[in-house]
């Protein structure tokens, strides 16, 4: 199975970031692994090796640098194109796993097709931050393509399994480079090709992701105040997704859990 990981070169911890998302997979994933970097032109990672690490030009819309004043969704515009020249590649294979390297994967997996057809949930925020607007395109264009309302947001943060043929008719049929806001990309992929969702990340008894990004009182969201707390949620959950934030909160305590519980070097790593 390929697992595909988009960096770029905006890492605070020296790329460690992938260095344990990779020890996460080498040890936990039950299955034939192909890791496959698309990294940003200028990225170098001098300790990676049994890896097909591509470098990739970054993209940016031509001519809406000028209308915003500024590269406005850069990120969500280059993560689009990565996985859109990656699905147009001889290459990919029919299906294939996506991640970031601020995931992890904390249980033995043995069908990575627990990452198909994942949502979040029904609601949305009243809020138009540039995440939300991505997400609004993503709705309309999934009601424009299925006629009716029983859609999901499903931007989960946990790793997605993209089938191939899928994802070309998507960027075929609804090609975000000619947009000003790009749509949100598995909510409108969940949305056109499936119904009801395999899994919802915001019932309280899914198990698929954790995050320690905060802690407002949304389902499986924190912050950790002990290792205790990080060593029980690895026991239930079976990825976990962080942000700087929660890294480095409680005096750096998840990073330190990240080093303890990931020690030894992979088949990635020189």
């Amino acid at each position: 199975m390929q697992v595909v990981i988009p960096i770029g070169v905006g890492s605070n911890w020296s790329n460690n970031e992938l260095r344990y998302c990779l020890r996460s997979i080498s040890k936990h994933c039950k299955f034939d692994v192909e890791p496959i970097i698309l990294a940003d032109e200028g990225v170098s990672i001098p300790w990676l090796t049994n890896v097909v690490c591509v470098p990739i030009t970054r993209f940016y819309p031509q001519g809406l640098e000028e209308k915003y004043g500024m590269k406005m969704y850069e990120n969500y515009f280059d993560t689009s194109h990565k996985l859109k020249w990656f699905s147009e590649q001889d290459f990919c294979g029919d299906n294939f796993l996506w991640m970031y390297d601020d995931q992890l994967i904390l249980q033995d997996i043995t069908d990575v097709q627990i990452f198909d057809n994942v949502a979040v949930g029904k609601s949305r925020s009243g809020r138009k931050s540039r995440h939300d607007k991505t997400i609004i395109q993503a709705m309309d264009i999934s009601h424009r393509e299925r006629c009716h309302n029983g859609l999901w947001i499903s931007e989960s943060h946990a790793p997605r399994y993209y089938n191939k043929a899928k994802l070309q008719r998507m960027f075929r049929c609804y090609p975000f480079e000619t947009m000003d806001v790009p749509y949100a990309l598995y909510t409108t992929y969940r949305n056109i090709y499936y119904d009801d969702p395999k899994s919802v990340i915001m019932d309280e008894s899914c198990r698929l992701i954790c995050y320690y990004h905060f802690d407002d009182g949304t389902p499986h969201h924190q912050l950790p105040d002990t290792m205790g707390e990080i060593d029980d949620a690895s026991k239930k959950y079976y990825t976990l997704n962080f942000t700087d934030k929660g890294l480095n909160a409680t005096g750096e305590l998840l990073k330190r859990w990240i080093i303890s519980a990931y020690p030894d070097k992979c088949k990635y790593e020189l």
